[in-house]
């Protein structure tokens, strides 16, 4: 189940070289929406970006205050496995 999270409360681990998001950016406002939400877990009052990194910063460039987000409970192995799945399917 996901719900609209504030992005300000979305804090990210690692950063990398997240391709053509533009064309991301675009997509998401004209055409499809966002079709998959992002993956976070709740840490206190902040949430830690599991998967969704270019949806995040395709959303962030589009103004978006809020993004749809499943969020989970996992531990820090489980993180990393779903970070590596996310990476094996893009």
């Amino acid at each position: 189940m996901s719900e609209k999270i504030f992005i300000d409360e979305i804090t990210v681990k690692s950063s990398r070289e997240l391709g053509d998001v533009e064309t991301l950016a675009k997509s998401i406002k004209k055409k499809h929406g966002l079709i998959h939400p992002i993956l976070v877990v709740k840490r206190g009052k902040f949430y830690q970006l599991v998967a969704g990194l270019r949806r995040l910063r395709a959303v962030q460039s589009l103004g978006w205050s809020k993004i749809e987000a499943t969020i989970i409970e996992a531990d820090q192995a489980e993180i990393l496995e779903a970070e590596w799945d996310e990476n094996q399917n893009r």
